[in-house]
């Protein structure tokens, strides 16, 4: 019987989003039957489509999906210690890709590089290698695990080509074979696994304090190894500190096998005077840890430490099973499986340290794992390190938990060399359990102060409507007006108060657009317009029936005798920014953060002073002198409608 793929389930599976899904079906890409208003996809149709994407047999499609399907590779040069050095790494990347050479054959070579390079294995012709280097001096588990390696290897279309790779000079970092295998790996495949490799100072960084806290014979894991940087780091620290800890406390899994190989002769160099097998092995750990009783009930870890996949994509076949096993996770994060099942591997006392996507902070859809969190461990210390992998646009923060009940509510936070401590007390009391680690006591108590007014809310008062998605903007935009084409407006034409002059057209065509709101909902008599991707907001007023697109969505407020205007000018104000901020420190203003932004129940004389303030600065040509003089009037207004303190006016205008 044929499978049939629900929409949220065909956009996981082809790893787009379910609107442009829509957008295909509405194209005559996909075909979609409709039982009770829920629409559904034959698999095998969609798996064809999978692979014409993949394949690039449907070029407009690969280039409008996402990067999951980007077969372009980068160099990860934030690994590299020595800038100096990515001319020679990218001239070795360049002669694999050049000459077409096979991945794993290609790493293999590279690894007796890698052994030459360490004075373990005596340089010769990589044909004498391969034919005899078990006879060689070297070190008998390393002879065993390249013997075994070379069994899956294929060099029957010939040797010479691989010869040059045993003379290139390799990276000086702990993991050169790593760096070379991640700069290679195509970026699809890093985005689809959700593994971006860890820079060796952040591995020692989180590896060196809890080290000193555990016992000599106290076992570590890292349940998402890769090649092993936070493994090597922890043996480093060892030999280091001349800690008598021998290996075998060791432990890594990867679903990567190659990976899982490359780290494994990682830590065999390091401890090349051990003979032992290490503890690091192929598998898929969210599907093993729910299978395995002897892991789950026996197997205890001291420290647990690691970057866990983002966004890994499941297939189909395994979403039940996450549900079945794990229903604590609603959201199918693979990031929050690794927490959940670090926890429950922990020794009771043991630490946990993991590098995460900021949005694991606030994202209300992430609030089941926060909620496990706060409930199962005690907040250590969160530290943001903002950007930290090339190509990957989310800040990223690193977390660390200790398996034991809260008994201190003190979490240290870390941010641009400053550390300040906040409440996870609070973190319970907040909507969805966000952990809002920006807020210092001060912060946290003047918003409290605010939102102690007597106030109203947009929640449930007002229309809603994001901004049109075309689709494929150069085909349905035009530069001019056109008979029917009605005027447009991007994230960048708004500006605090007032409209810049659209310079986009667009025919709007329900039937044609990828996504978008009924031509209704754009020409209501008058409407709040503002920018979606921002840090800060960007509010304009607009009575002439303008559409927007997909960086723009509309607000229609429906609250009794509050004007428009008015709830314009509080949200531009710096008071509301520091309130954005410190609430949901986002760079996208969410349907869901304005809802909660408080309006205080004002007297009309307050509300008309606003709203003629709001006109004041909704002059597109004042000088930015007159601008910033009438603006500072409207912070001043609304400071005093609050109460501010002087020491409170400096804490909003020192937000950034």
């Amino acid at each position: 019987m044929e499978r049939n793929l629900t929409l949220n389930e065909t956009a996981r599976y082809l790893g787009i989003s379910s609107p442009t899904v829509l957008n295909w079906t509405k194209q005559g890409f996909l075909v979609a039957s409709k039982v009770n208003d829920r629409l559904f996809f034959n698999k095998s149709e969609v798996d064809i489509l999978l692979e014409q994407i993949e394949t690039g047999t449907i070029n407009r499609l690969s280039m409008r999906a996402n990067k999951k399907n980007s077969v372009k590779t980068f160099l990860p040069d934030e690994y590299l210690t020595d800038p100096s050095e990515a001319g020679r790494l990218s001239t070795l990347v360049n002669y694999i890709a050049d000459h077409e050479l096979k991945t794993e054959e290609s790493l293999f070579v590279l690894c007796l590089n890698y052994l030459v390079q360490n004075n373990m294995l005596q340089r010769s012709s990589l044909f004498d290698l391969l034919k005899v280097y078990n006879k060689i001096s070297l070190h008998e588990h390393i002879r065993q695990e390249l013997n075994l390696w070379q069994t899956k290897l294929d060099f029957s279309s010939g040797i010479k080509v691989y010869e040059p790779l045993l003379d290139f000079t390799l990276p000086m970092v702990d993991d050169a074979i790593g760096l070379i295998f991640q700069s290679i790996k195509k970026e699809g495949s890093k985005s689809k696994e959700g593994s971006y490799y860890t820079p060796s100072y952040i591995c020692e960084e989180m590896l060196e304090e809890y080290m000193r806290k555990i016992r000599v014979d106290a076992k570590i894991l890292d349940p998402c190894c890769g090649t092993g940087q936070f493994l090597l780091s922890a043996g480093k620290l060892m030999k280091k500190k001349g800690r008598l800890l021998h290996p075998e406390y060791i432990w890594g899994y990867d679903l990567d096998p190659l990976a899982v190989q490359i780290a494994r002769i990682n830590l065999m160099v390091l401890f090349r005077d051990f003979t032992f097998s290490p503890n690091i092995y192929q598998r898929n750990f969210i599907y093993n840890f729910s299978l395995d009783d002897k892991i789950r009930k026996y197997r205890k870890f001291d420290l647990i430490v690691g970057n866990p996949p983002w966004g890994s994509e499941f297939r189909f076949e395994q979403l039940n099973f996450l549900k079945e096993n794990y229903p604590q996770i609603l959201t199918m994060e693979s990031y929050s499986y690794f927490i959940f099942i670090g926890m429950n591997l922990l020794s009771p006392g043991g630490f946990l340290s993991y590098i995460l996507p900021e949005s694991i902070l606030n994202v209300k859809t992430h609030k089941d794992i926060r909620q496990y969190i706060l409930q199962n461990s005690k907040i250590i210390l969160i530290k943001n390190y903002g950007r930290l992998f090339k190509n990957v646009f989310s800040p990223v923060i690193r977390i660390d938990l200790e398996k034991k009940e809260s008994i201190s509510d003190k979490v240290l936070i870390m941010e641009n060399g400053t550390s300040y401590t906040a409440d996870s007390h609070r973190f319970f009391r907040n909507k969805n359990f966000v952990f809002d680690i920006y807020n210092t006591e001060t912060d946290f108590l003047l918003i409290k102060k605010i939102e102690s007014f007597p106030h109203t809310t947009l929640h449930q008062k007002a229309d809603w409507a994001l901004g049109i998605v075309t689709g494929d903007n150069h085909k349905f935009l035009s530069d001019g007006m056109k008979k029917g084409y009605h005027q447009i407006l991007k994230g960048t034409d708004i500006e605090r108060f007032y409209l810049k002059r659209p310079t986009f057209y667009l025919h709007y065509d329900r039937d044609t657009l990828q996504q978008c709101a009924p031509l209704s909902k754009y020409q209501v008599k008058e409407k709040l317009i503002y920018r979606f991707i921002s840090n800060r907001l960007v509010f304009a007023y607009d009575e002439h029936q303008l559409l927007t697109l997909n960086s723009a969505n509309i607000v229609v407020p429906k609250i009794d005798s509050y004007p428009l205007k008015a709830i314009m000018a509080l949200f531009n104000s710096s008071l509301y920014h520091f309130l954005f901020r410190k609430k949901f420190f986002t760079h996208k203003v969410l349907r869901e953060h304005l809802e909660q932004l408080p309006l205080p129940l004002l007297p009309s004389d307050k509300l008309e002073m606003l709203v003629k303030l709001a006109d004041m600065l909704n002059l597109a040509h004042l000088s930015e002198e007159l601008f910033k003089e009438r603006y500072k009037e409207l912070d001043q207004m609304v400071f005093d409608l609050f109460l501010l303190t002087p020491d409170e006016k400096d804490l909003v205008y020192h937000t950034k």
